[in-house]
């Protein structure tokens, strides 16, 4: 009964101890893969956009007429599947349609910042629940544009993006690494633990039972053995 109740809780615990330190690892690497996600979109946003301006509007995107430099702005945002767009042009911001997530002081910063020194720049900003913790809602890239009609005056562009379908991404692919890791327990559960019964509890339980089979009247140390217990190791008191 002491044995089966030790092995228990023995396999209990090291249960317990597995599976906080497998969903630790789940969190962790979660949170890496999340910021891997967002670096590469990032990126793949700084390459894009240069390249659909460069593209459908060889004479330049920016135009002194705002109509149709909103009607640029939404072509390019359908073609990159931006949120939102906003040109930063003679001091001046022109916004497209749905440019709530625009009109934000991280990205008049990023703007400012690019024009004033002609790199593309990018940057994260606002507050939603990511997978397991909160994280960004946007991010934002800035790259400058030539003006139509002036090759050499740039102007510059901001394109807002969302991150919710990153976080999604990462959501939908949850319950297959939540497989993974009761697999993973589960071979450690049916190999290791087993394992770690046979050489440790077993040997503790026979200790157990061995120290419940001895008795005091018997009058020696339940560890010396039987063979050990004889008359030439234990003389009668009155032998000399």
């Amino acid at each position: 009964m002491y044995y089966d109740g030790l092995k228990t809780n023995i396999i209990m615990t090291l249960l317990v101890l597995l599976t906080i330190g497998m969903l630790m690892v789940n969190f962790v690497m979660t949170i890496f893969w999340q910021q891997d996600l967002v670096r590469s979109q990032t990126d793949s946003a700084l390459r894009l956009i240069p390249t659909i301006t460069t593209q459908r509007f060889p004479q330049g995107l920016t135009n002194s007429n705002d109509l149709i430099l909103k009607k640029n702005i939404t072509e390019m945002l359908q073609e990159t599947e931006g949120l939102c767009g906003v040109i930063l042009q003679k001091s001046q911001y022109v916004f497209s349609d749905n440019s709530s997530a625009c009109e934000t002081i991280e990205v008049f910063k990023l703007l400012g910042e690019v024009h004033q020194n002609g790199s593309s720049d990018s940057v994260t900003f606002g507050t939603t629940w990511g997978v397991f913790a909160p994280g960004k809602r946007y991010f934002a890239v800035a790259i400058p544009t030539t003006r139509a009609g002036n090759s050499g005056s740039f102007d510059t562009l901001g394109v807002v993006f969302p991150l919710t379908p990153v976080y999604q991404s990462i959501r939908s692919s949850q319950p297959m690494v939540f497989a993974y890791l009761t697999v993973n327990l589960l071979i450690l559960v049916v190999i290791g633990l087993f394992r770690f019964v046979n050489l440790t509890v077993k040997p503790l339980a026979n200790l157990v039972k061995l120290t419940d089979s001895y008795s005091e009247k018997d009058g020696v140390p339940f560890f010396i053995s039987g063979k050990a217990m004889n008359s030439d190791n234990f003389p009668a008191p009155w032998i000399g």
